[in-house]
């Protein structure tokens, strides 16, 4: 009779485990708070579908709202709906057999919080550690006047070399900074470039042209490269004219550098700046 009776215990327990409900709810990790994950897992059978609702301690009654409908074959889900961190949210699962008879219910309640750091994205923060560590390294490397390789950009060799043998040629060199005004990027470079130009020519008393077609662009012209004569220890040897005005239409523009081209047959010629239709 006691064995009889021990194993209508353990049928009756398998019974009741196969109908378990397991329901958790939990803060979604690395967010701003503003979600919480649904876990369930139900082996109750004649399950046709699940409903889950929810209320927070701020409701305005204590009433559950209808929140989603899911499939039974469904295990999780995400609240993103107007979640506020550090509110406490109840959810109710319901398990729904056909008939619409509640066959099973659970109650849990969450709280979502904010999280000051990504867990997903420490690799990007060791990479940021990184990068950081080897611009400090080389500043105060540099700053301890260690010597540092930097490789030479081919553009400004050949830029010295073009100096040497407008020199050697006893012929100028024709420099153009763009067709466009002082508040373009374009023409700012090519005058930064203008003046370590400059700066080559005097040093190799060679001419200079550089005719403009902006007026703003003819002033700041004109002290870069003064200023270059006055770096290379040559100021006497500065030409006012050297950097004039021609014109503001593209093509007129054009004309005028051909014209210098043809006369002066310049032995270096630069082109930095914006260049359009005239090109």
């Amino acid at each position: 009779m006691k064995k009889y009776f021990l194993l209508l215990l353990l049928l009756f327990s398998n019974i009741i485990f196969s109908q378990e409900l397991f329901f958790q709810a939990k803060d979604k990790p690395n967010d701003d708070g503003s979600a919480i994950i649904l876990n369930w897992k139900s082996n109750i059978p004649q399950t046709t579908n699940i409903i889950i609702e929810r209320k927070s301690e701020k409701s305005e009654n204590n009433n559950f709202i209808f929140l989603t409908e899911v499939k039974p074959t469904d295990t999780s889900f995400i609240d993103t709906k107007d979640v506020i961190p550090s509110i406490t949210y109840n959810y109710k699962i319901k398990i729904l057999a056909e008939n619409g008879d509640i066959l099973a219910e659970k109650i849990v309640s969450a709280v979502s919080k904010a999280q000051w750091f990504n867990t997903d994205k420490i690799s990007l923060l060791i990479l940021v550690l990184i990068l950081s560590f080897s611009v400090l390294y080389y500043i105060f490397s540099a700053k301890s006047g260690k010597e540092l390789y930097i490789r030479r950009i081919a553009g400004l060799d050949s830029m010295d070399e073009s100096v040497g043998r407008a020199t050697e040629m006893g012929k100028p060199i024709l420099f153009i900074p763009g067709t466009l005004d002082l508040d373009d990027m374009q023409t700012i470079a090519g005058l930064t470039i203008l003046g370590k130009l400059a700066q080559k020519a005097a040093e190799h008393e060679a001419d200079i042209i550089v005719p403009v077609c902006r007026s703003m662009v003819l002033s700041t012209a004109k002290e870069i490269v003064k200023e270059a004569y006055l770096k290379a220890g040559r100021p006497d040897e500065y030409k006012s004219d050297s950097v004039f005005y021609l014109t503001d239409d593209q093509f007129g523009f054009v004309a005028g550098v051909d014209g210098i081209m043809i006369r002066e047959k310049p032995a270096a010629n630069f082109f930095l700046g914006a260049f359009y239709a005239e090109s």
